[in-house]
């Protein structure tokens, strides 16, 4: 069972913090008294390192050690960096990586994933009172488990700016509560983030229709099999150049070949002795990484092109255009890349952040883009598809989605009024449900008892009192007609008639429709009123 640990904060801060930041910090150390394990949820951008840096410094003067897990050289780096930079000499911060090896009585060790895996003998189980998860999403991995499991006694602290992940193996298997969660939207709003205009790019001849998926995502080597196709190529290129102005570009690629073969097209049609792109990828030593990345942080370099190597860790706030050219299924994966733009820079003059999407014919695949990345959510297709027409139109990214969400709920309350009014102005003939004329034959004879009794089986109280036998007649072979077509039944359809749906569908389609107004209550939910099925 774990011990109890004592958050009171016995220090004033050390940092300025921002409002968002000073709860957040305040939330997790309450959520960790309580709990074994939590949650922080910040978009890229907002500072997560500096928050959980100074969630670091309270928890070590309160005399516990802390491990700080990440699975990239740049996240260690920035970690160590931020708490040494307000920590000052009070806090012994050292790193476990590679040939780096941090001493026993270091008070926050900043450890790679890939080197305390292979280490684990070297710590005591109980020596950390506190591990925390850079980019958490990671954190369902095998390599992270065995960590978290050796040291299971101490409270653990996730933190990430996508806690969804693609695959759908959710969090809550490792992490017990959200201690707080700050919106994208939020931020934007309060300045903190660069507002986003969206813009889909439809390149000709791309057809992503026979790409399958893989790890819930599409398959990367069916992606490369159609992007790297001449007529894709240019249909990226092209556009790309157009759009983007003289904004420095970030554009990410599907595969190490497919960014190599942008780069070098741009540079073809631009011209010139100076490169205007560059590709960089996991293979780039650090000498040629930091290179490139200090040429386009510096302004010098116009695009950098990037294979995954940049969606985490990477800090360049003078960008000002994101240009995905790798279709994803991912909200994670998009709001990684997003968030490399969404950085303000006042000082370079940017205003807002661009994002190029670049889409081909996807088929049965529904595509994410930034929109779905500020819903932070699946958005119903008629919003989406709305808000991608306003923000195509040259709308604010934001201001496109809350139109958009805008322009539905009000079509579901006109929907909702015309409902009601069809339900009680709705007086249902039951020739006029089966599409039959009401006749009356020569003499007036009555309906037979085979017809009565078949009558009554089917339409129940509905049978009219003042039926003839040519009536019935028209009624039976008005019933048989509707079964050997495969339609509904009379009584589903005088109820569907009755909330104002066609009430020519299927027995199936009927009763799944009769469910949905038998669940709200006998009135008719505005999505029924839409769907092309019963419309």
């Amino acid at each position: 069972m774990q011990e109890a640990i004592d958050f009171e904060v016995r220090a004033q801060r050390a940092m300025q913090l921002r409002p968002y930041q000073e709860e957040a910090v305040r939330a997790v150390l309450a959520a960790l008294r309580d709990n074994p394990s939590t949650l922080l949820v910040l978009p890229t951008g907002c500072g997560k390192t500096i928050t959980f840096a100074e969630i670091t410094r309270r928890v070590v003067v309160n005399n516990a050690r802390v491990l700080i897990l990440a699975h990239r050289g740049e996240l260690l780096t920035q970690a160590a960096d931020k708490i040494r930079q307000y920590a000052g000499n009070k806090i012994r911060c050292q790193v476990e990586q590679a040939g780096e090896r941090a001493s026993l009585k270091a008070d926050v060790v900043c450890a790679s994933v890939q080197s305390m895996v292979g280490r684990l003998s070297r710590w005591p189980p109980d020596h950390f009172k506190i591990v925390i998860v850079d980019e958490a999403h990671h954190a369902t991995a095998t390599t992270y488990r065995k960590i978290l499991a050796h040291f299971s006694g101490a409270r653990m602290l996730g933190v990430t700016a996508t806690p969804d992940r693609g695959d759908g193996v959710g969090l809550r298997n490792v992490f017990a509560t959200v201690a707080y969660e700050y919106g994208i939207q939020e931020a934007i709003k309060s300045g903190y983030l660069s507002p986003i205009r969206q813009k889909t790019i439809m390149v000709e001849g791309l057809d992503l229709r026979a790409v399958r998926r893989n790890r819930g995502d599409l398959s990367l080597a069916d992606l490369e099999a159609q992007l790297m196709q001449d007529a894709s190529l240019h249909g990226v290129v092209g556009p790309l150049l157009a759009e983007r102005g003289e904004r420095p570009t970030m554009l990410f690629a599907a595969t190490v070949a497919h960014a190599r073969a942008l780069a070098e097209l741009i540079n073809q049609y631009v011209g010139g002795s100076m490169l205007t792109a560059e590709a960089i990828d996991g293979s780039a030593t650090q000498a040629e990484r930091d290179r490139v990345v200090g040429s386009f942080s510096r302004g010098e370099l116009p695009i950098l092109v990037s294979c995954s190597l940049f969606t985490e860790g990477f800090d360049a706030p003078l960008t000002s255009c994101v240009a995905v050219a790798r279709p994803t299924q991912s909200r994670a994966l998009y709001a990684q890349v997003v968030g490399r733009g969404t950085r303000p820079s006042p000082d370079t003059g940017k205003a807002d952040l661009l994002v190029l999407d670049f889409v081909g014919n996807a088929g049965k695949h529904r595509l994410v883009n930034a929109l779905d990345v500020l819903a932070g959510d699946d958005l119903p297709d008629a919003v989406r598809k709305r808000a991608q027409e306003l923000a195509d139109e040259g709308a604010d990214a934001m201001d496109a989605l809350d139109d958009a969400t805008r322009e539905a709920k009000e079509a579901e309350e006109r929907a909702v009024v015309i409902a009601e009014a069809k339900y009680k102005a709705k007086n249902v003939d039951p020739f006029a449900v089966l599409g039959v004329t009401k006749r009356k034959g020569f003499g007036h004879a009555p309906p037979t008892d085979g017809q009565l009794q078949m009558l009554s089986k089917a339409m129940g109280r509905d049978l009219p009192k003042d039926i003839d036998r040519r009536g019935a007649s028209s009624l039976i072979e008005a019933i048989i007609k509707r079964r050997t077509a495969g339609q509904c039944s009379y009584k589903q359809a005088r109820i569907l008639a009755k909330h104002g749906l066609r009430d020519t569908v299927s027995f199936d389609d009927a009763k799944a429709a009769i469910d949905a107004i038998e669940a709200n209550g006998w009135r008719c939910p505005p999505a029924l009123l839409t769907d092309p099925r019963y419309a």
